[in-house]
């Protein structure tokens, strides 16, 4: 996206906000991979959150906001949606601002306390696959297969549930971001994600030293929070294989075949030592 289109997106993202009555102070973009952008617009009131759609996908930012309404009646830590508007030629999708920093903040100020804030990283995560899924989601939502002849029954998959999108304020879970890949299916699908995430993105395979001592930590508190939530772990190498799979489709767009090579491998092991 270039400077016109992203002056454009920060002008949209202020009107979004403007067009609830705000007197708008500040508009920043937020850190992000989506190619939809996020922004932090700062108004007298307090700062708001609004994600911008092509007016195309406007129905997704619809489906977001029921989604939001869904979780938060079941005490779901998700940010609340204020409004979802037409402005110029996008939608936005303006939600309260989630308080808290993101867990990555979180490990690296307090790293000692890398497995307490993994207990809760899990914990929430098992919270999220023991909700009940409403009628209207199954419809609305895409089911995945889960590889393997006795799935589970279908749970909420939020399919990118890492540290950057988890908040924590003061050492506990605050809200759970970014929903765009929601889906339904076998919740060790989502648990095997999350494992290939702290186990082999190319954001974290290079990590090294006390720093990956760390992030061991973190994960094996993952894993102890998200049993001691009532989460299932057994049978997870077929949906561990999946999940490397998974990840070389997704970021086969941005890395090449070499640079994603450790993910194969992974995969490979997964997959005969099944």
């Amino acid at each position: 996206m270039g400077s016109g289109e992203w002056g454009e997106a920060a002008s949209a993202a202020r009107a979004g906000v403007r067009n609830l009555g705000h007197t708008v102070r500040e508009v920043e973009r937020l850190p992000g991979a989506s190619g939809n952008p996020s922004w932090r617009v700062n108004t007298a009131a307090g700062p708001f959150a609004v994600r911008l759609y092509p007016r195309a996908e406007a129905e997704t930012a619809h489906s977001l906001a029921r989604l939001a309404a869904t979780l938060r009646a079941a005490s779901y830590p998700v940010p609340g949606v204020v409004a979802v508007g037409e402005v110029g030629e996008h939608t936005a999708l303006v939600q309260e601002w989630a308080p808290g920093v993101p867990l990555t903040s979180a490990l690296e100020r307090t790293p000692e306390r890398a497995d307490s804030l993994g207990l809760g990283f899990g914990e929430t995560h098992a919270r999220l696959h023991a909700l009940p899924v409403p009628a209207e989601a199954h419809a609305a939502l895409r089911l995945l297969h889960a590889p393997t002849v006795a799935p589970g029954p279908p749970a909420w998959l939020h399919l990118d549930y890492h540290p950057l999108n988890v908040l924590v304020e003061e050492g506990r879970v605050s809200a759970v971001l970014d929903w765009e890949n929601v889906a339904l299916g076998d919740a060790r699908l989502d648990v095997a994600r999350t494992l290939s995430i702290l186990s082999v993105d190319p954001a974290v395979w290079s990590i090294a030293g006390a720093r990956r001592r760390v992030l061991l930590a973190f994960r094996q508190g993952y894993l102890t929070g998200y049993a001691r939530g009532g989460g299932r772990l057994s049978g997870l190498p077929p949906f561990l294989a999946w999940a490397g799979d998974f990840m070389r489709r997704d970021l086969g767009g941005r890395f090449t075949g070499e640079e994603l090579g450790h993910v194969a491998r992974w995969t490979r092991a997964w997959t005969f030592g099944r």
